[in-house]
């Protein structure tokens, strides 16, 4: 088994303690083992109910899970001997009902389940564990546990027990552990994958102890230990409250054990006028009553019976011995055992006060009878002995603070310091008193004498509870043998065992001394309250193994070794130890001692040589000091205050941070754990930086402070690295700005490296100037290469750049990135352009001298008239072919209409983002070719074999044209035709940029007409007066207009006259003159007689629009068909264009010949 010895402190943990814990707490526990787990892995992950009169009936209360199944529930007001029944319940909730298909244990077949039988055969515990080998069998009882891992803690707390709050468990009660005072336990028996515990106070449920000590934290894991081990012992480190250690071995101290034994006198009074049924009752009642006695004690340590008291003449003997026969007495010795309690107090609690009960012989022997012995039946039915007295004598210390209670029947008087404080005489029921200490104007430390006096003096019945926080003592069996053989004396503690072995009788027959297992404290000038000193060495210095302390402790033995010439880091005076009984706090003693201050020498005196700060890292940060002293310090200074830049920073280095060196022990090393800020590479204003604090009480003036100077042995840093923009080829400039001022002179040469990600290339510097803390330089870097905005600049650590005080930088000194100080662009060239040819200005093309980020700037035109545009910018920018080209959308961005303008003097205005208050301004050059705005074709006219008048055009443009040297300037095209035709044309005349050609021939089988569309010939180099040439195949399209030729008309008739009989008479209607203009006309023709009726009337359309002629024919019959008679007619005729443009009427004359 592993850990056997371990094993001894698991079964006391469980065995010993119930009978321990009787006197502390009424708490009864009942662990069970679910029943039901083994034959049904549901039921067993669904927690257990218990119900009884305590918890209250259906459903009750769930149990504390305690893992392996085990369930646990802590019983406060039910009693051992209850025979109320208890029942245990396992439910499988459902989404309707939580307390669904519930089984319960016992089951019919078996007897209730009770208190008193469940202790039955042990009704001293008040710890038990079941189980139930089927959940219809019997149950099994133990009143030791199962195989378990048992957690150990020692508790830290003046007042409340702790309790064990397991990691994903519940808070579960720990039980003292008698054989090792102070410690408390908890068998367990979960999982030991991932076992986490606090610790809390059971008095206020709040005060916890974690992994950090008493106060918030963590859980302490202690999963390991007890994966290996048995048993984990838990204590804080210091005590009280320092944090955990963990050991899985005894760690070899206990604590206050909480147990005071106090001696007491009874004397067995018999029946009397006092005491027994003729007992006298004051004014006729039972009750508490004041006054009986006097304010202080009497010269013999007793009460004085007042004048007007209702006791008999025989008070005065109440409290002495009574001769009996044989030479005894009434009298007898009792020790009276006072447990402390939750609240720290010590207790002593019972409702059965009858400590006489076995006083029935004097002698030894049980010869000889006690004639005063008398009983009666009490209230439990049972005999006792109830008439007597009761003393209690004792001592204590006075601590404010400190109260004692009682509660009692009959009469209780209690003397402090002879005076009297407690006062309930008299035949009463149990009736309480008490008093504050602080109230009675007592010195703190003195001691004082406390005095109970007590009588039962009637039946049926007798309680007495005293409590009280008063670390009350009677005597003590405590001493110790002392070996003063050498400088280093031993103390070797002991106690005494008498023959009664009762603390009253500690001056009797002494038949034995056994070593003593005692707790040791110290008071003195270095402890402002008692320290409790644990076993092992104190006070001294661990190099030459000599301290004055030391505490050799077992399991039931002590030794104290004390060497008052040793002490370390105490300061001379009186000072005591006390110790107590680790089983019995009223068992003690006190060693008292002095430690003199011996003479000391005086320090010689020392100063600082010489100092330096450095800086291990590239990033200027210091955190390196180097000392030299005059002269070997007697001991490594206790702390250093270090400066840097100034005495506004900090930081106070202690002695793990300082070294000696070994070859030279003047020299001291300064490694700073938390280094100063980094980029402070040099100090401001003095170099007084710092201070060296040493404490060495080996002298008489023990304190020493020296100024440090310390020189700055730190390098320069760059700070800020900014290249302004190269402009072409020119050399490059850089500002420089270091973290302090560099020798101007040492920037000259090979100071500086570039390094890109090609690698690192060294750098020469020339010196341009200095402006304040920044200097000017061109570079020029080796291997052809040039820096860029990202690369970074580094110095050179073997180059000649150094610091005022000679310091090169450190080989790793940290790169600066290289930042770009750009300068507005200038504006080389600026021209607009009709990208589509649509005769609309669209684009302007901005040419700069070096690339420019289209996101900094914007662009504002104005152009001729009052034409202009708000600052464009954002999407309406883009880049040209390169980075300095800029394109600006100008399309609509005009705020009148620019249609049809691709000439005239514009201007940019070009603002910049980063400089705000820079504007670059430039002509904005005509790059937009011409394009057509309208064509108009005129016809010309002929007579009738020749032509008179050509064929013209007159065709306007968008700006003047600088020449035509082609006649095929313009292109045609017949709507829905997918071909051109030529028309050669010949430059006749301009006005402005309206432009009237001759037309000098015309492509075969094709007549201009109207809606035909032109446009620039793109192939013929047609080009304004900047040479801006027409060459996009889509520029602008416009439809031809014709401007019609002046038009007569030409009529003719004949025959003139004519016969209707043989002839008819033709009316032809034609153009007077000869045009190559398409025509279509029309005419009516209306003829009348000379009364002015029409007897006729024809209309006809021309046939060829090439040859527009129409013929109005009369056969000389009127409207009605019938043959005219002659004469004269008139016919008026009107002849027009059938688009309505011209017209024109003649009136002719018609004769009609019938012969």
């Amino acid at each position: 088994m592993k850990a056997l010895g371990n094993l001894k402190h698991l079964l006391l943990c469980v065995i010993l303690s119930p009978l321990f814990l009787n006197l502390a707490t009424a708490e009864i526990i009942i662990h069970i083992q679910h029943p039901w787990a083994v034959e049904d892995t549901v039921r067993a992950n669904t927690p257990i109910y218990i119900a009884t009169e305590e918890t209250g009936w259906y459903p009750g209360k769930v149990m504390t899970s305690e893992g392996g199944n085990w369930y646990s529930y802590t019983f406060v007001t039910t009693t051992k001997k209850s025979t109320q029944r208890i029942e245990i319940m396992s439910v499988i909730p459902t989404a309707y009902d939580n307390m669904a298909n519930r089984l319960t244990y016992p089951p019919a077949t078996q007897r209730q389940l009770t208190m008193a039988s469940i202790f039955a055969d042990n009704t001293e515990a008040n710890e038990v564990w079941i189980t139930f080998p089927t959940p219809t069998s019997a149950p099994v009882i133990h009143f030791t546990p199962p195989p378990s891992k048992v957690i150990a803690f020692f508790n830290p707390w003046e007042t409340g027990f702790p309790r064990a709050n397991i990691d994903k468990l519940a808070n579960v009660t720990m039980r003292k552990m008698p054989d090792y005072c102070g410690w408390f336990c908890y068998n367990y028996f979960g999982d030991l994958s991932s076992l986490r515990v606090k610790f809390v106070n059971s008095k206020d449920r709040r005060t916890v102890y974690t992994n950090s000590g008493v106060g918030e934290g963590d859980f302490i894991d202690i999963t390991e230990a007890l994966e290996n081990f048995d048993t984990v012992w838990i204590f804080p480190d210091p005590l009280p409250d320092g944090p955990p250690v963990i050991e899985t071995t005894f760690p070899g101290f206990t604590g206050d054990c909480g147990i005071i034994t106090l001696a007491v006198t009874l004397r067995d009074k018999g029946e009397s006028a006092d005491f027994g049924e003729r007992a006298n009752v004051c004014d006729g009642k039972e009750k508490a009553t004041r006054g009986m006695v006097q304010k202080r004690l009497g010269t013999d340590g007793k009460p004085v019976k007042t004048a007007g008291a209702c006791q008999s003449d025989d008070f005065h003997l109440w409290y002495v011995a009574e001769n009996l026969t044989g030479g005894y007495t009434n009298e007898i010795c009792h020790n009276i055992t006072l447990q402390k309690n939750e609240d720290g107090l010590y207790e002593y609690d019972t409702d059965a006060f009858f400590p006489l009960d076995d006083f029935v012989y004097l002698d030894e022997a049980r010869t000889i009878k006690n004639p005063n012995y008398t009983v009666d039946e009490g209230l439990d039915g049972k005999n006792h002995n109830f008439w007597f007295t009761m003393e209690l004598s004792a001592k204590f210390e006075y601590v404010p603070g400190q109260t004692f209670y009682f509660r009692g029947d009959d009469d209780v008087w209690v003397f402090i310091d002879s005076q009297l404080v407690v006062d309930l005489g008299g035949l009463h029921m149990a009736t309480e008193g008490s008093v504050d200490l602080d109230d009675l104007k007592l010195t703190p430390g003195e001691t004082y004498t406390f005095k109970l006096f007590f009588a039962e003096r009637k039946c049926c019945e007798s309680n007495f509870r005293m409590v009280t926080s008063i670390n009350l003592r009677s005597s003590s069996n405590l001493f110790y043998e002392k070996d003063s053989s050498s400088q280093i004396i031993k103390y070797h503690m002991k106690s005494k065992r008498t023959k009664s072995n009762l603390a009253c009788d500690s001056d009797g027959e002494i038949v034995d001394t056994v070593n003593a297992d005692v707790v040791y404290y110290i008071e003195g000038p270095s402890f402002p309250s008692p320290f409790q000193l644990r076993p092992g060495k104190h006070f001294g210095d661990s190099t030459i193994d000599k301290y004055g302390i030391v505490i050799v402790a077992t399991k039931d033995s002590s030794i104290l070794k004390l060497d008052t010439t040793s002490f370390i880091g105490v300061v001379p005076g009186d000072y005591v130890i006390k110790y107590y009984s680790a089983l019995d706090r009223s068992q003690q003693g006190s060693i008292p001692f002095t430690i003199f201050e011996v003479p000391k020498p005086p320090r010689i005196p020392n100063s600082v040589l010489r100092a330096a700060y450095y800086a291990d890292n590239g990033f200027g940060q210091v955190n390196r000091a180097e000392i030299y002293l005059k002269n070997t310090p007697s001991i490594i200074p206790d702390s250093i205050q270090l400066f840097w830049p100034n005495s506004k920073v900090s930081r106070v280095v202690t002695k793990k941070e300082i070294t000696i060196d070994t070859a030279n022990n003047k020299h001291l090393t300064v490694i700073l754990s938390k280094p100063f800020d980094p980029e402070i590479t040099t100090y401001i204003g003095t170099n007084q930086l710092g201070y060296c604090y040493s404490y060495d009480t080996a002298f008489y003036n023990p304190e020493e402070i020296l100024p440090i100077r310390l020189a700055d042995s730190v390098g320069p840093l760059l700070k800020d690295v900014i290249m302004l923009e190269r402009i072409g080829s020119a050399q490059d400039t850089f500002l420089l700005t270091f973290t302090e001022k560099v020798k101007d002179s040492s920037v000259i040469g090979k100071s500086l490296k570039l390094i890109k990600s090609s690698g690192k290339h060294f750098v020469d510097a020339n010196l341009l100037q200095i402006k304040a803390d920044t200097i000017f330089v061109t570079v020029s870097v080796h291997d052809n290469e040039r820096p860029s905005p990202g690369d970074s600049l580094q110095i050179e650590s073997s180059g000649p750049l150094v610091d005022l005080y000679g310091n090169h930088a450190r080989f790793d000194n940290r790169p600066v990135v290289i930042r770009i100080r750009r300068s507005p662009a200038n504006i080389t060239k600026a021209f607009y352009l009709d990208k589509d040819a649509d005769g609309t200005v669209d684009q302007v093309q901005i040419q700069f001298d070096r690339e420019v980020d289209i996101t900094d700037i914007s662009a504002t035109f104005t152009w001729v008239n009052n034409i202009s545009t708000s600052p464009l910018n954002g999407t309406r920018i883009k880049h040209g072919d390169n980075g300095s080209v800029v394109l600006v959308d100008v399309s609509g961005a005009f705020n009148k209409n620019v249609q049809n303008i691709t000439s005239g003097i514009m201007t940019v205005k070009v603002e910049y983002n980063q400089f705000s208050s820079v504007q670059k301004n430039s002509v904005v050059n005509d790059s937009a070719a011409p394009v057509v705005l309208s064509a108009l074709y005129a016809p010309g006219i002929s007579s009738e074999d020749e032509l008179t008048i050509p064929d013209t055009l007159i065709a306007t443009f968008s700006e003047e044209i600088d020449s035509f040297s082609t006649d095929l300037p313009l292109k045609f095209r017949k709507p829905g035709s997918g071909s051109d035709y030529k028309i050669s044309l010949e430059f006749l005349k301009q006005k402005g940029s309206e432009y009237s050609f001759k037309v000098t021939s015309i492509e075969s089988s094709v007549y201009p007409e109207i809606g035909d569309s032109v446009w620039i010939n793109p192939e013929k180099n047609i080009a304004d007066m900047f040479s801006n040439a027409q060459s996009n195949p889509l520029n602008k399209r416009v439809l031809l207009g014709f401007r019609s030729t002046p038009l007569k008309f030409k009529f003719k008739l004949g025959p003139n006259p004519f016969n209707p009989k043989r002839q008819l008479i033709t009316i032809t209607v034609g153009p007077e003159t000869r045009t190559r203009e398409l025509l279509d006309i029309q005419a009516t023709v209306k003829i009348y007689d000379n009364l002015g009726n029409m007897v006729h009337q024809d209309f006809q359309k021309s046939q060829n629009n090439k040859n527009p002629i129409v013929k109005l024919v009369w056969d000389g019959k009127n409207l009605s068909g019938k043959q005219v008679s002659g004469g004269t007619y008139m016919a008026i005729v009107r002849a027009e264009e059938i688009s309505g443009r011209r017209a024109e009427t003649a009136r002719l004359f018609i004769g009609v010949k019938l012969k």
